[in-house]
């Protein structure tokens, strides 16, 4: 049972035989801060699924409802089985439950998922059930009843919930994989049993992307609608896109609930992160959003324990993820498409967008050769990134490898896409180049990202691939370990601080921090450097400050930057939460319907013809 119980309780009574609601309840609610949860059993004669069994446990409801006690200690209840809540009368299932709770939200299973397909304006199923005939064809009148089309259903025709529970995911997986084949024009899957084992980090995410349809569980479909009439509008990432939109504002009609929540409008994009507040000297702010799923720790390709270094620290460094022969693969493409620009000179390269050059000796580089510090929009096919070349396909690739989105997706808790990307080059000290590789300045990606581009919220990690070794000797990226706790509200742009602010808007890395900022953090949390060899991955969280000094070593310091984001924390269409800002080119920040929030379907290794 969860121990904050500031905001609501959540009562569920289920079968004596329900395997899987203590374990999947906790999975899902705790993501959602001040929610408890309470589960009672309730008595039932035998083991099989059937109208005559269900029938027994008519009686014993409001025994154990009012089981949990004292009176009113739940502000929500629910009977918590599909089959038994479309079987029993559902007048009968209020009245008991409510006689225990008479203050609390009632709903049940059945309804639950009637409401919640209603909401994302489900019209024509697909349906896995596991029941035997006669259930089975209930649950499809009840479907029917409420005004969906069910185009085609299996059952699997199974009597306990046992062996429901002892399905594989993989299993599920194939008879789904039979019934879309066998559907037509079909929007929704409906799971309909809650003994499937389901409610796993990424299970429903990875059915949607598979299958590019809604999925909807009976269980995934209660706790939405329990969360919905208790006003709790939190998202709950990992579990389908369900449990991801805000489910306050729908104008559908709402089934067989008690109470029933007067219908609101969408609301506005909330400002939780206000930042560049006129008059204010910046300052930290708490944050506000977790930084790693914590249901994920023994779910992906990180350890737990690297789960847990990069929730403390905000960064951590995966060794040897790329091999030596998918090194050698990216070094050849990216040092192809950089001597491609060098050769032709700064006289026939558009340097105003994607390309980024040093400015060396008077403000060009010696011998009026281009030294490129950066290219940008590296992640997408080459129709829309002809810039790259013949290095368009790896780096299309690459951003896609499932060891990285892998480890996004562990992270957030839920599918991912690429906000920003490029490659830096940090190439140091050579006669045309002899201030080197120009640095970065200190920073947190998430206020520029918040206030320029309009994300929401810190639901983005940055990684970086490394091209060469990194050291403290060729500039390896510093961070400050423990910073992606806060909020940097960073102060405004101004004609006061307008030195301050072309220098970092020249260098893209947001409002320059003050005195009273950097020095007290760097003392107490100190500087490490991102140290790694090629091949290893650094992952750096959207709120960690960061930076790099310059490279005068005469080594390079080349690394290829993905930033994913969260599928449910897309930019605000208004664009960027400070009102004065511009809004920037889809090369810094994605806006494009294309890949603006559209997952990623991971690759599983470098698929490069050489």
């Amino acid at each position: 049972m969860s121990e904050n119980l500031s905001r609501a309780t959540l009562g569920f009574i289920c079968l004596p035989t329900d395997l899987m609601a203590d374990k999947e309840v906790p999975l899902v609610l705790s993501q959602v801060p001040g929610v408890a949860w309470r589960l009672q059993k309730v008595k039932m004669c035998g083991d099989t699924i059937n109208e005559d069994a269900y029938q027994s446990v008519r009686e014993h409801l409001f025994d154990a409802a009012d089981t949990l006690r004292p009176q009113n200690s739940v502000s929500a209840i629910a009977l918590a089985c599909t089959s038994l809540s479309f079987t029993l009368r559902g007048d009968d299932v209020y009245e008991s439950l409510q006689r225990a709770h008479p203050q609390a939200n009632v709903t049940n299973m059945a309804s639950a998922v009637v409401d919640a397909l209603k909401f994302i304006q489900a019209k024509r199923l697909a349906v896995l059930s596991p029941y035997e005939s006669g259930l089975a064809e209930a649950n499809e009148n009840m479907l029917a009843k409420a005004g969906f089309t069910v185009v085609q259903s299996i059952n699997l025709g199974l009597s306990n919930d046992q062996e429901i529970s002892s399905l594989s995911q993989q299993s599920i997986s194939d008879y789904l994989e039979v019934l879309v084949e066998q559907s037509e024009d079909v929007d929704t899957i409906f799971l309909a049993c809650s003994a499937f084992q389901t409610l796993t980090p990424r299970f429903i995410d990875g059915l949607e992307r598979k299958f590019d349809k809604t999925v909807v569980t009976s269980m995934q479909a209660l706790l939405w609608r329990l969360l919905q009439i208790s006003e709790i509008d939190d998202p709950v990432y990992g579990f389908g896109q369900l449990l991801r939109i805000k489910r306050l504002h729908s104008s559908s009609i709402i089934s067989n609930t008690k109470q029933i929540l007067e219908p609101k409008a969408p609301p506005p994009f909330e400002d939780v992160y206000p930042s560049r507040v006129a008059n204010t000297r910046a300052k930290l702010l708490p944050r506000v959003d977790p930084v790693i799923d914590k249901n994920s720790l023994g779910s992906g390709p990180l350890t737990p324990q690297q789960m847990l270094d990069f929730d403390r620290d905000g960064a951590i460094v995966l060794p040897s993820v790329f091999g030596f022969e998918e090194l050698a693969i990216l070094k050849k493409s990216i040092m192809g498409v950089r001597d491609y620009y060098e050769t032709l000179g700064q006289e026939e390269v558009d340097l105003s967008t994607r390309l980024v050059s040093e400015k060396s000796v008077g403000g060009v580089s010696v011998d009026k050769k281009i030294i490129l510090k950066s290219i940008w929009e590296v992640h997408k096919n080459t129709d829309d990134a002809q810039h790259l070349r013949d290095a368009g396909p790896v780096l299309f690739t690459l951003a896609r490898d499932a060891r990285l989105v892998g480890a996004a997706q562990q992270i957030l808790g839920e599918d991912v896409y690429i906000h920003q990307s490029r490659i830096n080059f940090q190439q140091g000290y050579s006669e045309v180049n002899p201030l080197g590789g120009t640095g970065f300045l200190w920073h947190q990606d998430f206020e520029q990202w918040h206030s320029d581009d309009g994300m929401p919220r810190m639901r983005a990690i940055s990684m970086a691939i490394l091209l060469d070794r990194n050291t403290e000797a060729n500039a390896a990226l510093m961070i400050m370990p423990g910073t992606h706790r806060y909020f940097l509200q960073a102060e405004p742009y101004s004609q006061e601080n307008s030195t301050k602010g072309e220098a970092a808007l020249r260098l893209k890395t947001g409002p320059i921090l003050g005195d009273h900022i950097l020095p007290n953090l760097a003392n107490k949390y100190g500087i490490r450097y991102c140290k790694g060899e090629p091949g290893d991955v650094v992952v750096f969280d959207c709120a960690t400050l960061h930076g790099s000094h310059t490279n005068i070593s005469p080594w390079p310091r080349q690394n290829v930057f993905f930033v994913y984001n969260a599928v449910s924390n897309i930019l605000n269409p208004e664009g960027g939460y400070d009102d004065k800002a511009l809004v920037r080119p889809e090369h810094i920040a994605c806006r494009s319907e294309k890949y603006m929030g559209v997952p990623l379907k991971p690759i599983k290794q470098i698929e490069i013809n050489q």
